[in-house]
C-alpha cells in the first residue's frame, strides 16, 4: 500500500443519509409480508432506549442488528435480493444530494473511500459503484444454503476502533478525512486529520461540524482539497 494514498472514512446512517438504513428496510420488508410487526415494535423500543440514554450508540447497533436476524432466522435469501432494485428506489430519497456529490467530488481526486457502518451491506454494496466506494465494512446476516441462520456473521457498527487501526496499519497513515454523526464515529474522527461532524450531535475542538445541507465547495475548501 503506498503510504501516501489518501482515503476517507465515512459512516453512513444520518452522515451519507437520513435516518437509520435498517429501519426503512425492515419498513419495507413488512410491507412485502417479510417480517412481522412484532420486529419493528422492538426496534422502536431499541430507538426509544438510545434517546433516553438507557443504552450506548454502540449497544443500539449490536442489538437492533442481532433482533433483525433473529426474525429472519429460516428465511431464503433470494426473496430479500429479489425485493433489492425496488428498494433501492425508495432508499435514494433518503440520501443527502449533497454528500453523495461530496463521494464523487472525493473519488475524482483519487481519494479512497471507505465506509464503516452498522447499515446492511446488501443495501451499501447497491451504492459501491456509483459512488466510488473502494471498501464497505457493514452489517451482515448470516447465511447456510441459501437461508438465514438467525445469527450475525458481522457488523462493523460498533467497536469501529479496531478496523480503523487495520486501516491506518494498512495505508501507513492516517485517514485523510472522516465523516460521521455519533460517539460510535468517534473512532473515525479522532484518528483522521480532518474529523468531520454532520450535525451538531458532537462537539470537540478538533471537529469541523456541518449540516448536511454544506455546499459541497465549503468542505473541499475547508480541507484544503
Amino acid at each position: 500500500m503506498n503510504k501516501y494514498q489518501k482515503y476517507a472514512l465515512f459512516d453512513w446512517d444520518n452522515t451519507i443519509r437520513s435516518g437509520y438504513t435498517l429501519y426503512s428496510w425492515v419498513e419495507y420488508l413488512y410491507k412485502c409480508n417479510i417480517t412481522s410487526a412484532y420486529l419493528q415494535k422492538k426496534l422502536e423500543i431499541l430507538k426509544q432506549q438510545y434517546i433516553y440514554k438507557e443504552i450506548t450508540h454502540d449497544q443500539y447497533a449490536d442489538k437492533a442488528c442481532t433482533e433483525y436476524t433473529k426474525a429472519l432466522k429460516g428465511k431464503k435469501s433470494k426473496e430479500i435480493t429479489q425485493l433489492m432494485d425496488s428498494y433501492i428506489r425508495k432508499d435514494r430519497n433518503a440520501l443527502f444530494p449533497g454528500m453523495c456529490k461530496l463521494l464523487k467530488e472525493l473519488a475524482k481526486r483519487d481519494i479512497d473511500i471507505i465506509v464503516i457502518s452498522g447499515a446492511p451491506f446488501r443495501i451499501l454494496e447497491q451504492y459501491k459503484q456509483e459512488f466510488h466506494l473502494k471498501e464497505i465494512y457493514a452489517f451482515q446476516e448470516e447465511e447456510i444454503e441459501g437461508k438465514f441462520t438467525g445469527e450475525v456473521a458481522c457488523n462493523y457498527g460498533f467497536n469501529k476502533y479496531k478496523k480503523v487501526h487495520e486501516l491506518i496499519e494498512r495505508y501507513g497513515a492516517n485517514p485523510y478525512l472522516a465523516f460521521g454523526d455519533s460517539q460510535s464515529d468517534v473512532p473515525l474522527l479522532d484518528s483522521s486529520d480532518y474529523p468531520i461532524c454532520v450535525g451538531n450531535g458532537m462537539k470537540k475542538a478538533r471537529y469541523m461540524n456541518i449540516d448536511f445541507r454544506e455546499s459541497v465547495e465549503y468542505i473541499l475548501s475547508t480541507v484544503n482539497l
